[in-house]
């Protein structure tokens, strides 16, 4: 296929990912920095096709937002309240498991659920959420948490990231997400960059 590249730092890369060979840190860092957005869509693409053919995967999910009460006060952040604002909400256990539960059908296949750094939930209420979401929706995938919120959890909690994770993974979390990832929380990425595996 003829595609034009704007970015001509793509291009030792295209040849990469059409010969099938891994991509390189540096690779992936011009990938982030370019603005060739069409190109980087049509390596996507290539690769998708080599790996699924003409298939493509949807995930059907639901948003669940415990809290937006959060004690980080981020300039860009337009969710977050802090707890004495009128306007803030924090759900019971009971409230996150009815609204799993509102318009639920066997078509939804995921629950991605992240909120704010609460300064009173502590993170056995978090796992008796995830667990009490798995008890009555045992198919569907749990992506809880961003790295924010993890690392959070082990300061507040004086554990180590990993502990924690283990913690969450074991009450039912099978993934997170990839919002929050930025600076020095960047080393909390995912499950897997602590050596862990979903359940």
């Amino acid at each position: 296929m003829n595609v034009h590249f704007e970015d001509r730092r793509l291009l030792p890369i295209r040849e990469k990912v059409e010969a099938g060979i891994r991509l390189s840190y540096e690779d992936a860092v011009t990938l982030y920095r370019t603005n060739d957005v069409l190109a980087l869509g049509y390596m996507a693409n290539t690769v998708r096709e080599r790996m699924h053919g003409n298939v493509t995967y949807f995930n059907v999910n639901r948003h669940i937002n415990p809290t937006d009460v959060c004690v980080a006060s981020c300039r860009l952040c337009a969710f977050g309240k802090q707890k004495r604002d009128p306007n803030s909400y924090t759900m019971s256990l009971e409230q996150v498991w009815e609204t799993a539960g509102k318009g639920w059908s066997e078509q939804i296949t995921e629950f991605h659920i992240v909120g704010g750094l609460h300064p009173e939930l502590n993170l056995d209420w978090f796992c008796k959420m995830l667990s009490g979401l798995k008890e009555r929706y045992p198919q569907i995938h749990l992506k809880a948490f961003t790295m924010v919120e993890i690392g959070y959890f082990a300061r507040r909690e004086k554990m180590t990231i990993r502990d924690v994770l283990i913690k969450l993974r074991d009450a039912g979390m099978d993934s997170m997400p990839g919002g929050g990832a930025a600076g020095r929380d960047a080393r909390f990425c995912h499950l897997h960059s602590a050596g862990l595996s979903p359940r």
